[in-house]
């Protein structure tokens, strides 16, 4: 398999890139995500998705088969990060991150050089899977130009510390987590937040990324969201999850279901 990421060409073109967002501990799910036609990518939620590093590595097997990069959104913030587990993630394939609660930018650093090789970072070489279905020597090469770095600002200190946080060498963006940004904003969460602190936050990160040249991402309830969020400088946007999938398919059944027994 020839080692290339679709999430990296979107971005580096300027493009806006799609991903659906997998919270369920599912091959099939990742499977279903991966072979629908146009998605850049595919984000393993393992903060608050019910997913371990079992169900990761399964999941990136399924996806990496399909075009959509797989991401993975690693289990826990900076300090407490833990350093091995985004080893295995790259190790496995995973060809994006996203870091949660990034608030610092000595965290962002430390993130950065998690994620990449000596000399420009401390990453221990060891590639098990990745080297295997990526072309070996080839995985080496190219792994730390490929592998997209996402931070997560989504509180006051980060909102604060974000220019640093931008300026660190190795951030290809922001992600945002708009409900926790909500929180610490003092506001209640909503999928599409329409607060005025909220929405100037997140327009403010939107901007900032742009001026630098680096990827404003951010979760999307909707998709009316996801488009707004688009024209507002952002091109990592989400455009469905698994969970709100059967959801929302079964409510409409049930609806239907209902409309048409009453009408009988």
């Amino acid at each position: 398999m020839r080692l290339q990421s679709a999430l990296r060409d979107v971005l580096s073109s300027g493009g806006v890139a799609t991903h659906a967002w997998l919270a369920i501990p599912s091959t099939l799910s990742a499977e279903a995500a991966a072979t629908t036609a146009g998605l850049t990518a595919a984000v393993v939620d393992m903060q608050h998705g019910m997913i371990d590093f079992s169900d990761a590595l399964q999941m990136v097997s399924a996806l990496s088969a399909h075009p959509p990069t797989p991401v993975a959104r690693i289990p826990h913030q900076w300090p407490a990060a833990d350093v091995s587990m985004i080893h295995k993630l790259l190790d496995a394939g995973y060809l994006g991150l996203i870091c949660p609660l990034v608030d610092t930018a000595e965290q962002a650093r430390a993130f950065v050089d998690a994620c990449v090789y000596p000399p420009k970072g401390s990453r221990s070489f060891g590639p098990t899977r990745a080297g295997m279905v990526y072309g070996g020597g080839e995985y080496l090469r190219m792994a730390d130009e490929l592998i997209v770095k996402l931070v997560m600002i989504e509180t006051q200190q980060g909102l604060d510390n974000l220019e640093d946080i931008l300026a660190v060498e190795g951030v290809d963006g922001a992600f945002i987590g708009p409900n926790d940004l909500s929180l610490a904003l003092g506001v209640p969460p909503s999928g599409a937040p329409t607060h005025p602190k909220v929405v100037a936050a997140i327009e403010r990160i939107g901007r900032e990324c742009s001026k630098r040249g680096k990827v404003a991402g951010i979760w999307c309830g909707e998709t009316g969201f996801a488009l707004d969020m688009v024209k507002r400088d952002f091109r990592f946007v989400t455009l469905g999850t698994d969970v709100a999938a059967i959801s929302q398919h079964l409510r409409d059944s049930m609806e239907r279901f209902n409309k048409l027994s009453s009408s009988e």
